[in-house]
C-alpha cells in the first residue's frame, strides 16, 4: 500500500489525469464483464458506458474488516487503471444495509502490531476514495453509519434510498470512540462547520429526509429508484470534460488529503495509543456483548 503514496503526490498537484478523454468510445471486446476479486467485492465495469458498479458484499452489515478494505483498495486501483472506466458508483449487495462501517472485533483484544495494520487500511480506502480520478456515485441502499457514511462522504454525489429505517452519520461517540480529524475535516467539507460539530459530537444517525436537509446526501429517492438515478446522475457528472473535472475536485480536496499524508504515522500512532487504552477495550468489549445479546 505505500507505493501508492508516490502517485497520490502527483494527483495532489494536479498533474495526474484519466486517460480517457471526453468522448471518448471504447472499442472490442465485451461491453460488460462480472469481475469479483473475491466474493466481498463484486465489481461490474460496463466498458461501453465507461462506468462501473462495485457492490460492497461481506455479511452479515459489510463491516469493514481488514480483508475487506484491502479487496476495496485492490478493486479501485485496477478500475483506475482500466482507461475505459471512468465513474464509479458504490453500492451493497447486503439488503438493509450499504455498510455498518469499522470492524470492531479488528479493534478489539489485538495486539499493537495489529491496530496499526488495521487502520493504515482504513486510512489507504480513504485515500484511495477521496483522490480519486474517477467520478464516484454512492448509491445508499441501506443503514450507512460510521465508517458507511465516510465511504459515503468521500463521493462526488449521494443517493439515498427513501426508507425511515436506513439512517447516515459519523456516531462514534456513541461507541465512546472519537472520530479522527479527516473523518472531521470530510463531514466539514459536506455539510459545513456547525453542523457537522453539532452531528459528530452527538453521534448523529440521520434518516433519509433530515441527512437530505443537512447536506449529507444530495437526494432521497424511493428505494427501487436508487439505483437507475445513481446511473441518471453519473451521466450527468461524466458529461464534463475529465481534464476540468479532475482538476477541480483535486483543487478542493488537495488541502485535506495532504493533511493526513503528512501525518499518517502519527494518526496511525494516535489510533493504537487511543483504542490500547483499558477504557477504550471494555467499552468495546461491553458493546459488543450488547450486539451478541440483541443476536440472541
Amino acid at each position: 500500500m505505500a507505493l501508492l503514496v508516490q502517485g497520490r503526490a502527483l494527483f495532489l498537484a494536479g498533474v495526474r489525469l484519466r486517460g480517457a478523454l471526453p468522448g471518448k468510445v471504447a472499442t472490442g471486446g465485451r461491453v460488460s464483464v462480472q469481475r469479483a476479486l473475491s466474493q466481498r467485492v463484486l465489481v461490474e465495469a460496463d466498458a461501453a458506458t465507461g462506468v462501473a458498479v462495485m457492490k460492497f458484499n461481506n455479511p452479515p452489515v459489510n463491516m469493514l474488516s481488514l480483508e475487506l478494505l484491502t479487496e476495496l483498495v485492490i478493486s479501485l486501483e485496477k478500475l483506475e487503471n482500466d482507461k475505459a472506466i471512468r465513474g464509479l458508483i458504490l453500492t451493497s449487495e447486503r439488503p438493509g444495509v450499504f455498510s455498518a462501517g469499522l470492524d470492531l472485533l479488528e479493534m478489539c483484544g489485538r495486539n499493537p502490531a495489529h491496530y496499526a495494520e488495521y487502520w493504515r487500511a482504513v486510512q489507504e480506502l480513504w485515500l484511495r476514495l477521496y483522490q480519486s480520478p474517477m467520478v464516484l456515485v454512492a448509491a445508499i441502499n441501506g443503514a450507512a453509519p460510521a465508517g458507511g457514511c465516510l465511504m459515503s462522504l468521500t463521493c462526488d454525489y449521494r443517493v439515498m434510498a427513501d426508507n425511515p429505517k436506513y439512517t447516515i452519520g459519523l456516531n462514534e461517540t456513541l461507541l465512546g470512540i472519537v472520530a479522527p480529524f479527516w473523518f472531521k475535516d470530510t463531514a466539514v467539507n459536506t455539510i459545513g462547520y456547525r453542523a457537522a460539530e453539532r452531528a459528530l459530537q452527538l453521534g448523529l444517525l440521520f434518516p433519509p429526509a433530515e441527512a437530505l436537509q443537512v447536506g449529507m446526501v444530495d437526494r432521497v429517492v424511493p428505494e427501487d429508484q436508487v439505483q437507475s438515478t445513481a446511473l441518471s446522475v453519473m451521466a450527468e457528472w461524466m458529461a464534463i470534460p475529465d481534464h476540468a473535472r479532475q482538476l477541480t475536485k483535486s483543487m478542493m480536496r488537495k488541502a485535506t488529503l495532504e493533511q493526513l499524508v503528512k501525518h499518517r504515522e502519527a494518526d496511525i500512532q494516535n489510533f493504537v495509543t487511543f483504542i490500547s487504552r483499558d477504557s477504550i477495550q471494555k467499552s468495546l468489549q461491553m458493546y459488543l456483548q450488547k450486539l451478541k445479546q440483541k443476536k440472541g
